[in-house]
């Protein structure tokens, strides 16, 4: 199960707020800022992938079902594989 876009998007811009600060404030360079923001962003992404998949595992798949036993036309007695 994959996270989608607009969730993994606000999660990164949440986490990632303090670093818009620091730019603000001065105390970040527009090149550091927008490194730690991509970094936050893969980060946040695989987090929330993992959590998704710890979460919400798929189903099961479904096991096969087994097979009728085949039987003649006439009399719908089994049909063994020594009559043939």
């Amino acid at each position: 199960m994959s996270v989608p876009l607009p969730v993994v998007v606000a999660a990164s811009a949440l986490v990632s707020s303090p670093v818009a600060w620091l730019l603000h404030r001065g105390l970040l360079t527009g090149q550091d800022a927008v490194e730690r923001v991509l970094v936050l962003a893969v980060v946040t992404w695989l987090a929330l992938n993992v959590l998704a998949l710890l979460a919400f595992p798929d189903p099961p798949r479904p096991s096969a079902v087994p097979k009728a036993p085949e039987t003649d036309e006439s009399g719908g007695q089994p049909v063994s594989s020594d009559a043939l």
